[in-house]
């Protein structure tokens, strides 16, 4: 009988394994996780198993299912084509558990300009209330301050103090 309990444990802790990657596998299908935020969720779900969730997080890097450096470019990339501005895409990535990766955001004028003539066409800037407000229209699109200002120079008639 003691063998009989000892061979069904461990073929129940192998199907545990199995299930635990079939639904790892489903969430990365889905959606582009991090390592961190992957795990979280995993052990969300399954918290009495967390030996077998970071060998299945192993796994996963292993086979580059998951890829943390890969993830965040495709992600940088898919938010700047979106539009974005390099704080909001720094902190999204931040947000979604990207930590430990070096990444560079680089864009031009031309997102700016692009949000720019969708909130206003090629209407220029009379007054301080318009500039305020697209000042910080801009900024809640995540670009920076001072480029802000230097980009919004180029669309404003009224002399500033």
């Amino acid at each position: 009988m003691a063998e009989r309990k000892s061979t069904r444990a461990r073929r129940n802790s192998e199907n545990r394994e199995v299930l635990i990657w079939n639904y790892a596998c489903d969430l990365l299908s889905r959606r582009i996780y991090s390592e961190r935020e992957l795990q979280n969720k995993l052990q969300k779900r399954y918290p009495q198993d967390t030996e077998i969730v970071n060998t299945i997080i192993e796994k996963l890097k292993y086979y580059k299912y998951l890829n943390d450096s890969e993830n965040a470019k495709i992600l940088i990339e898919h938010l700047k084509n979106k539009g974005y501005g390099p704080r909001y895409i720094t902190s999204y990535l931040l947000r979604k558990g990207f930590v430990d990766i070096n990444w560079d955001v680089n864009y031009d004028y031309n997102m700016m300009k692009k949000w720019y003539e969708k909130k206003r066409g090629n209407e220029k800037i009379r007054d301080l209330k318009t500039f305020r407000k697209m000042y910080n229209y801009l900024l809640s699109k995540g670009f920076l301050s001072e480029e802000i200002i230097e980009f919004l120079k180029g669309w404003t008639d009224y002399e500033r103090e």
